[in-house]
């Protein structure tokens, strides 16, 4: 495309000048300095023959009847009726008209004609200028046609502006893709090849990657493959800013194109949690009881991301409420665990409930072994979470089954009876108490006596048995009415003790009977009881 804007160079518009045109017009395109430069070898045929051409060329200097022009080393010559104008340019496109000379060897061009045109820069911006918005493919032709120049003069700044008209172009070109995966694809081939500018190649990567990421049927496999070649995508510390994450994947292009190197690592992190999660969210059971393994996944993978993995234990929390009565203890421990970490402790007291009812119902209180395991599991509850309820609930049932083991089962009474004392239960006058119910009895309470060591009135000889156990000797007197028999026990200090029995010997009981106990020092044992 060439613009028609000509200086004529003449101080007059002389009829030479019109013949300078038709000429040019004649000769048909013009030709440029490169196709000159090429055929350099035939410079002085050329001239011999007296050839007339026509070419482009760029101005490089002057003399006072001659200039130059860049990459071929000829004086251009002037006739008098054409002269450069003052402020020409370095690097201002000429056409130029005329035939070689040669001169005893030397070679020079004299010029008939020649018209001055913009420079590239300024014939490139009108091209551009005069291209529409949506036919970006136009503007990436003008670059190639200026870009060959460029390279040719070996002009940077035109380089420069080819790459900005390049950029310009693939932009445009985006803009119009948008959305597209296969479009989107050439267009980054395109930029690559042109070499654009390189952080707009990277932020076209990355949306090909947020497009293919908000594909339906994306294979997500292949996705996170691909996104772990992003720069920080594994990075989880510190908080990703919260201007980064509103919108997200939405607001991720835009973000990513105006934003900082540490925005973008950001955003490789974000596009590959996005990916990533939907794929864990995925692999959600319907009925969600795998919830708790998931939430693990994402506390491992994603730290920052903790409103994920309470969505994931609130689904593993309603399957387990749903089968509360099937757990086994473990469980329940995890359930319970579960609720305490969520805030939902309030659910806990009925879950436990209703958890017991259903161990009652599966083994039953109506035989021996139901009702152990029933206690078992109430007195397991009790310890674990220190309520009171279910521990009470535990011991009657040990209670009751103690009543019916000693009939059915003696071996497990005694197992029984062994637990209610490891439990802090004494059974006292054929009643179970508490420490505490024990130490409220009377002192003369002969099974508190007993339990304490100790002998009261009224005790029998088994009693006393069971409290001090057997004596060291025994003295016997008797009368018509009545017998005694004196136990001694030898004090392990200073004194002793000595319990006294009577018998009614006309009473129908046989039976001996504390009447007395006394404590005795150790030399009146010696003196009284020989």
């Amino acid at each position: 495309m060439r613009h028609t804007l000509i200086v004529v160079l003449q101080r007059f518009l002389l009829p030479a000048f019109a013949f300078a045109i038709s000429v040019s017009l004649a000769l048909g395109q013009i030709s440029t300095t490169k196709d000159i430069l090429q055929q350099k070898s035939q410079w002085k045929k050329f001239a011999d023959e007296g050839r007339k051409l026509t070419f482009e060329a760029r101005f490089h200097s002057r003399g006072a009847d001659t200039f130059r022009v860049d990459k071929l080393d000829v004086d251009f010559r002037l006739p008098g009726s054409i002269r450069l104008p003052e402020r020409l340019r370095d690097g201002q496109r000429l056409d130029v008209t005329g035939k070689f000379m040669s001169n005893s060897g030397r070679i020079s061009f004299l010029v008939s004609a020649l018209v001055v045109r913009d420079t590239d820069l300024d014939h490139m911006a009108k091209e551009v200028a005069a291209i529409p918005k949506d036919q970006p493919q136009k503007l990436l032709d003008v670059a190639s046609e200026f870009a060959s120049i460029a390279e040719f003069y070996e002009n940077e700044d035109l380089s420069g502006e080819v790459a900005v008209l390049r950029t310009q172009a693939v932009e445009q070109q985006r803009l119009l893709t948008a959305g597209s995966l296969e479009a989107l694809q050439k267009l980054i081939a395109t930029a690559k090849a042109l070499n654009v500018d390189s952080r707009l190649q990277v932020a076209m990567s990355y949306e090909l990657l947020v497009v293919k990421a908000t594909t339906p049927d994306v294979d997500q496999q292949t996705m996170i493959v691909e996104l772990k070649s992003l720069e920080a995508w594994d990075r989880s510390t510190p908080e990703i800013p919260e201007r980064l994450r509103s919108g997200f994947p939405a607001t991720a292009i835009a973000s990513y194109n105006s934003g900082t190197d540490d925005d973008r690592k950001w955003l490789h992190r974000l596009l590959y949690s996005y990916v990533r999660r939907r794929q864990i969210s995925q692999m959600l059971k319907t009925d969600g009881s795998n919830g708790l393994a998931l939430a693990e996944l994402i506390r491992v993978e994603f730290p920052e991301e903790l409103r994920d993995a309470a969505k994931y234990e609130e689904s593993e929390i309603k399957y387990q409420l749903g089968r509360v009565p099937d757990l086994s203890r473990q469980e329940l421990q995890q359930l319970l665990e579960l609720l305490a970490k969520a805030s939902q402790t309030e659910k806990s007291p009925a879950a436990i409930t209703e958890w017991l009812t259903a161990q009652e119902r599966r083994f039953g209180t109506s035989e021996l072994a139901g009702m152990i395991r029933v206690a078992d599991e109430h007195l397991f509850v009790s310890e674990q979470w220190k309520l009171d309820e279910p521990q009470k609930k535990g011991i009657e049932l040990l209670k009751k089954a103690l009543g019916m083991a000693v009939i059915e089962s003696p071996a497990d009474a005694l197992q029984i009876a062994d637990r209610l004392k490891r439990l802090g239960w004494e059974q006292v006058n054929g009643h179970w108490m508490t420490p505490q119910q024990v130490g409220m009895l009377p002192r003369d309470d002969i099974q508190v006596a007993i339990r304490e060591g100790r002998v009261v009135k009224g005790m029998t000889v088994r009693q006393v048995t069971q409290a001090l156990g057997q004596p060291a000797r025994i003295s016997r007197m008797s009368s018509s009415r009545s017998m005694r028999e004196l136990w001694i026990y030898d004090g392990t200090g200073s004194a002793g003790l000595v319990v006294r029995f009577r018998r009614s010997l006309v009473s129908k009981s046989d039976e001996n009977l504390v009447e007395d106990v006394s404590k005795i020092s150790a030399g009146s044992f010696r003196q009284g009881f020989r």
